[in-house]
């Protein structure tokens, strides 16, 4: 029984290496230069190229919704935004990549991703002109909505939220003196309100809402995934 346990397992071995058709395929890593195979019965070379393209070196919103200078907030541009994020979006939704559930389910991640920072990003430039509108943002916490209420109400309560947020950021930061003698610039200034709404919307607003996104697991081992659909790998590496 042993012996013919042994044969049929040999047979499917055998069987299954027939089957497969080996191509060649050369990426880049962060510091490697590599070249495999792959079973192109089960991938396209396109695929594999999509799925590092993509996922693995996979990109982030640009546009700004934050600016650090108050020349910076009539650049903001929601059309450039909209633009952007729909690109980007459209492109994963019709991606063809490697069909296995490591690397789909990351594609619905990233999707949703950039579905919630576009989102998040847009109400946070509009706010800007209408603060106001972030009452209809409805993915928000105790924290998100103290932010909101103060920019909406603007005047003192906003200065109160600006003084708050700039004590919680000094007690973790590593040099308080220099941000305190930073704030005290901003605070005694003739913009003293604009770089209050700028700063409560960038860090306090922001920072808040953005943290309760849905956003992409940064400990997965992509490298380890990826060589998974690759055989006989042999890769050329710089010092890190």
């Amino acid at each position: 029984m042993k012996i013919r346990k042994l044969i049929t397992v040999i047979l499917i071995l055998i069987n299954t290496n027939s089957f497969a058709q080996y191509a060649n395929f050369e990426y880049n890593t962060e510091l490697c230069e590599c070249i495999a195979k792959f079973d192109s019965t089960k991938y396209s070379r396109q695929e594999l190229q999509n799925t590092i393209d993509y996922l693995w070196n996979s990109n982030y919103i640009s546009t700004n919704s934050t600016p650090r200078k108050l020349e910076d907030i009539e650049k903001l541009n929601v059309t450039d935004l909209r633009k952007e994020c729909d690109e980007k979006i459209n492109t994963l939704k019709s991606l063809k990549i490697v069909n296995e559930p490591f690397w789909t389910k990351l594609l619905a991640e990233q999707i949703a991703f950039y579905e919630s920072t576009c989102r998040l990003k847009e109400f946070t430039i509009l706010a800007y002109a209408n603060p106001k509108i972030l009452l209809t943002y409805e993915l928000v916490d105790s924290t998100c909505i103290y932010y909101r209420d103060a920019l909406i109400a603007g005047g003192d309560q906003l200065i109160k939220a600006w003084y708050a947020l700039h004590e919680k950021q000094k007690s973790n930061n590593g040099s308080p003196e220099n941000l305190q003698r930073r704030f005290d610039n901003k605070y005694y200034s003739d913009h003293r309100l604009e770089y209050a709404r700028m700063e409560v919307m960038s860090f306090g607003w922001w920072n808040s809402a953005n943290h309760l996104l849905p956003h992409i697991n940064t400990y997965y081992d992509y490298n380890e995934e990826f060589e998974k659909l690759l055989i006989d790998i042999e890769c050329d590496c710089d010092e890190p």
